[in-house]
């Protein structure tokens, strides 16, 4: 299917819908918890996401590296027997990282791209463009920073697909009712503000080489996850839209 990515474009930034009161007030427990695997649903679920982390791994290339909406630091145990020259994060949310033991691995703590100005070989993300309400911006300043031979990966869940829908609906979604008594529903349309068409699209009009990688098959509607390496950026066009946005 052709996306119109100029329709796309006029779509950002997007506004996240209201999250009910009663969801607000455990929210960070529970992204929290979700995060660390605290109970068995969530620890299955993190097991799963584990090829997202694998995935980014494998495709990460030279020593200078940003991750965006790093959370709990949970990738840098998959990057053990890598060269590292310096690790920077991009992460608004303090509270996920405060504690964790491989803080001192990161360079320097963003709040937003924006502040970052050095180049990096690898520019990459889990499961957390979906989140990103302005996320051309995001992409467009990956592009800016990325070095000549760098290379962006970012994955992510194959959301809008089939298998995905029905994945977290009979487990993360399914647990979430049981123990709140909330819909997961809800908490999902708040969280994925972007789809997987959506992060694609996007992906193409700011980089010229993509290659995608699904798992466990090679189908938007048949996969939980999708890797999107891309490299080659658009330079004017990523500095143009930068450009108008200011």
């Amino acid at each position: 299917m052709a996306f119109n990515v100029e329709q796309i474009l006029e779509h950002f930034p997007k506004q996240r819908p209201i999250l009910p009161p009663a969801q607000q007030a455990i929210y960070e427990d529970e992204y929290l918890s979700n995060r660390t695997g605290k109970d068995i649903i969530s620890s299955l679920s993190n097991k799963l996401e584990s090829w997202m982390h694998k995935a980014v791994r494998d495709n990460v290339v030279g020593g200078r590296l940003l991750e965006i909406g790093a959370g709990t630091l949970n990738q840098i145990p998959y990057l053990h027997n890598k060269i590292i020259d310096y690790y920077d994060i991009v992460e608004p949310q303090k509270y996920l990282y405060q504690h964790s033991p491989f803080k001192d691995r990161i360079r320097h703590f963003h709040t937003d791209i924006d502040e970052c100005n050095d180049s990096y070989d690898a520019i990459f993300s889990i499961a957390a463009l979906e989140h990103i309400v302005n996320l051309p911006h995001v992409l467009a300043k990956m592009g800016v920073l990325l070095s000549a031979n760098g290379v962006c990966v970012n994955a992510i869940p194959s959301e809008g697909g089939l298998l995905w829908g029905m994945g977290w609906r009979l487990s993360t979604g399914l647990a979430y009712r049981l123990r709140t008594g909330l819909s997961y529903k809800t908490l999902m349309r708040y969280e994925h503000v972007n789809d997987h068409d959506e992060i694609v699209a996007l992906h193409k009009y700011f980089f010229d080489r993509i290659k995608l990688v699904y798992f466990p098959i090679p189908s938007k509607h048949l996969s939980f996850y999708c890797c999107i390496v891309a490299s080659h950026p658009k330079r004017e066009v990523c500095r143009q839209y930068l450009a108008q946005r200011r």
